[in-house]
């Protein structure tokens, strides 16, 4: 028992004194310090070699503001050949128009030298009856008065039965229920073809100063024709052509001047006068 017991504390002590070594050797030995780690990389930038320089001038904004742009809508304009076209035809047209007006003056024994056209017209004018016992009228040149002057239009009359009257009226005024006015007519009636002339007043016959209805043959009585017909009126006399033969001559003492108009007048079934390659002619300068 003592050996055993003695063997227990020897090796106690030798492990104590084993002990002692080891830590020893810890505080001897030194401890490795610890190694941070390399900072990163830093990032270099490369400057540029050339520098930008500010401009040394500063825009200057307008003051006014600019109105917006608009766009124009197309617009028709004739080129200048078009234009002398018109021009030239306007022209040519007016010398052929007067060219026929000295045709007929000279015609009918009548001066150029004198006088001067103050009105035509190229459009037709149909006046067109269908009641009973009826007249129509249309005044030319906007119902201005005239004097002495030269009427010239060609009539074409139809009518569907009856009697049919188509003329002029001249030196009337605007209204024929309230003037007096002359009343030049040609007779559309089956196998007697005639004219008179006439002073109405209120729009009543007051007498014919043609004296009587006279007959003309010269005067074409087919539905459908057309017939030429020139009106003299100059002074206190009215002289009628028609198809260029002289028809008479009448007195219009009453009236001194006074609107022309074209007149049609049907005692029964349709009646059309249609008025056409119109003019006046002035006998005043």
């Amino acid at each position: 028992m003592k050996n055993r017991r003695f063997s227990c504390r020897s090796l106690w002590v030798v492990l104590m004194f084993i002990g002692q070594l080891l830590g020893a050797c810890r505080l001897s030995a030194p401890e490795p310090t610890a190694t941070l780690p390399p900072p990163p990389p830093t990032e270099t930038k490369a400057l540029p070699t050339n520098t930008v320089v500010p401009p040394t001038e500063t825009p200057v904004p307008p003051t006014e503001t600019p109105e917006p742009t608009l766009t124009p809508t197309e617009t028709f304009t004739p080129t200048p050949d078009l234009v002398a076209t018109a021009n030239y035809e306007s022209t040519q047209a007016a010398a052929a128009m007067l060219e026929k007006v000295y045709g007929v003056l000279d015609e009918i024994g009548y001066s150029t030298d004198s006088g001067r056209l103050i009105w035509s017209s190229a459009d037709m004018v149909d006046l067109r009856i269908n009641t009973y016992n009826t007249y129509d009228w249309w005044q030319i040149d906007d119902g201005k008065d005239f004097a002495d002057f030269i009427l010239h239009a060609d009539i074409t009359w139809e009518s569907t039965s009856g009697l049919a009257i188509c003329g002029f009226v001249v030196r009337g005024g605007e209204n024929l229920t309230q003037e007096k006015y002359y009343l030049f007519q040609t007779i559309r009636l089956s196998g007697l073809p005639s004219w008179d002339v006439e002073l109405w007043e209120y729009n009543k016959w007051v007498s014919t100063v043609s004296g009587t209805i006279r007959s003309a043959p010269v005067i074409d009585q087919d539905n459908g024709a057309t017939n030429e017909f020139i009106l003299v009126a100059d002074g206190s006399t009215m002289v009628i052509h028609a198809n260029g033969s002289k028809l008479g001559s009448v007195p219009i003492t009453s009236i001194s001047e006074g609107t022309v108009a074209y007149y049609a007048w049907s005692e029964s079934g349709e009646t059309s006068c249609a008025f056409s390659n119109a003019w006046l002619w002035s006998l005043e300068n």
